[in-house]
């Protein structure tokens, strides 16, 4: 489970997930101390999860106050840098999917993550020259086009570095185990756990540590410093590792052998099927016919990518029947596969395609539910900015921090839920004879999804009450309003986000196995792209016809609290397609 949560992680920052606390234990003859001498591998691990933790400090970091820069120093609406930032994190969480087909089909781990790298440092570097005087406009003027073109290359080198570091840092970790051996396998889930572990601080650091300097010095370019200065060391260290570092070649990927079975057998749509499975390409490496491939009945119209054609032999015992003379005098099976592998896959590749298309039909509801997650965190600090925000006669809570109730909430939840609560359902589980009451408290994949999304309804719904009430009050509301609805979306997360990663790891084939945070990175993706096509529709069908800029997002005279409920209302109606098709989706065996 470590594994798949950790991947969780790395595909998404916005809404971190803990694996449980890394625990070690060391044991040695007793005639003599331990040796401090490093291995090899050793310290290239450890510069890679340094490396990472710095790389997320900033690009963390940096977004933590992106939102309320661009409303203070480059004048933008309230509504322009929400949209703008939800549009920043649809991209950001697509190229990551882009950035392991180039990874694993032409590049590999190392080479991407060594353009990648720079890319992000130069990214930090244009975005702290956008906060100097005369870099950004002043108050109440628009941006010329030079300072927007200095600001839209940070977001653009922030893209290409996300492109490549978010696919290929944990990845690019494991590459330095031997997975053959026990030990490699133990180091891999030490790798893992403290993955998480350098994710939870650069979290805590960038999130709390950073707004809170900016807040104290007033000084956007000592905001954007401090991630300069972190990617600026992240770097060195990576290109430090160099004569440590193991890299392996790329192997192909994943995503385009899918898209090759759709193109295939789009290319075959008009053949029959064979009734003879041996007529089915199967992959040599298996060395077992078609017959014996375990294969499903649905979508058997991929399978028509498989049809061999009549030109070619087949891989069922033509040569035996035909003689070697007719066998050499055509081109073999396999031949045909490796020149035209846009034409001809394997039975495996089909069966791998199908789990991809099967699993998408749960994947499609994840989309609505992190939308009404994106819309909390992108008001959130809008809502925040506006209210009162004292914490004593001196101090104010930075407005940019207050997504860090979502984080604590989720880590709490998810370190109770699995270090509690399941081992201690299992325990009286075990210890009684009829154990079903107990088996509530263990809820399989889809029960922990649903209800995951089931609590995000009930905090979008909480979120426009408390919206409802604070444009009621006269007197500003205290920030600490937003905690319920912001506690509320971290017990989501820590529901149905590490389910869902879950699913996507038992359900897809091992074959698949770097497709899972993709698929979640995905859905955060177009979540995003959805939540700006929306607020988009409800600014054009809510205007007043007064005052065109009156609407229900507008500062003054919005509504809110009504756009809230609509989200509400659409994640109900998510909710009950989820329920439809999880009563009748079937898990692969030992799924749960």
């Amino acid at each position: 489970m470590g594994s798949r949560m950790s991947s969780f992680l790395q595909d998404q920052f916005q809404l971190p997930t803990l694996l449980p606390t890394p625990t070690f234990t060391c044991s040695f003859p007793a005639r003599h101390l331990p040796s401090l001498k490093l291995s090899k591998t050793t310290k290239a691990v450890a510069l890679i999860i340094t490396n990472e933790t710095l790389e997320k400090m900033c690009s963390i970091g940096a977004v933590s106050l992106l939102q309320p820069f661009l409303t203070e120093a480059f004048n933008f609406t309230p509504d322009q840098a929400r949209t703008t930032m939800f549009l920043y994190g649809g991209i950001t969480n697509l190229v990551p999917v882009l950035g392991a087909v180039v990874s694993d089909s032409y590049l590999g781990r190392f080479t991407t993550l060594s353009i990648s790298t720079p890319c992000s440092l130069l990214a930090a570097v244009l975005l702290m020259l956008t906060a100097f005087p005369g870099m950004h406009p002043r108050q109440e003027r628009k941006a010329e086009a030079w300072q927007m073109a200095l600001l839209y290359g940070s977001f653009f080198f922030f893209t290409l570095a996300a492109a490549g570091i978010r696919s290929c840092n944990l990845p690019f970790g494991i590459d330095q185990y031997d997975l053959t051996t026990e030990a490699g396998q133990r180091g891999k889930e030490r790798f893992v756990s403290w993955n998480y572990a350098s994710f939870t601080l650069s979290i805590t650091a960038s999130v709390i540590v950073i707004p809170i300097v900016q807040e104290i010095t007033k000084s956007w370019v000592v905001g954007f410093l401090i991630p300069t200065c972190f990617m600026m060391l992240s770097c060195l260290l990576f290109f430090a590792g160099l004569p440590l570092y193991l890299k392996s070649k790329p192997e192909g990927s994943p995503q385009v052998s899918v898209l090759r079975v759709f193109i295939a057998s789009f290319r075959n749509r008009n053949l029959p099927l064979p009734s003879d499975p041996n007529h089915l390409f199967t992959c040599p490496s298996h060395g077992q016919p078609a017959a014996t491939v375990c294969t499903t009945n649905h979508l058997r119209m991929l399978e028509k990518a498989a049809i061999l054609p009549a030109a070619i032999s087949s891989n069922a015992g033509e040569e035996e029947e035909e003689g070697p003379e007719i066998t050499t005098a055509r081109p073999s099976a396999v031949d045909y596969h490796r020149q035209y592998p846009w034409r001809l896959c394997s039975i495996e590749q089909v069966e791998d395609a199908k789990s991809v298309v099967k699993v998408m039909l749960m994947w499609a509801p994840a989309i609505i539910y992190q939308m009404g997650a994106s819309e909390l965190q992108g008001h959130g600090y809008s809502q925040a900015a506006a209210m009162d925000r004292k914490m004593g006669p001196n101090l104010k809570f930075p407005a940019a921090s207050i997504g860090i109730f979502s984080a604590v909430a989720l880590t709490t939840w998810v370190t109770v839920y699995d270090n509690v609560i399941v081992p201690l359902a299992r325990k009286r589980r075990n210890s009684s004879s009829s154990g079903d009451h107990n088996r509530l408290l263990e809820l399989s994949i889809l029960q922990r999804m649903g209800i995951g999304m089931c609590i995000s309804t009930l905090a979008v719904v909480v979120a426009g009450i408390v919206e409802g009430q604070r444009r009621r009050h006269v007197e500003p509301t205290s920030v600490f309003w937003l905690v319920p609805q912001l506690v509320l979306l971290g017990v989501a997360e820590g529901f149905n986000g590490v389910a869902q990663i879950e699913f996507y790891h038992a359900e897809l084939p091992a074959t698949m196995a770097s497709l899972t945070g993709g698929f979640f990175a995905l859905g955060y993706s177009f979540a995003s792209f959805a939540a700006a096509l929306l607020e988009s529709i409800v600014r054009a069908t809510t205007r007043s016809p007064d005052n065109k800029k009156i609407h229900w997002l507008s500062d003054n005279g919005g509504k809110l609290d009504h756009h809230y409920f609509v989200v509400a209302g659409l994640a109900t109606l998510n909710l009950a397609w989820f329920l439809f098709m999880a009563k009748r989706y079937k898990l692969r065996p030992g799924a749960n």
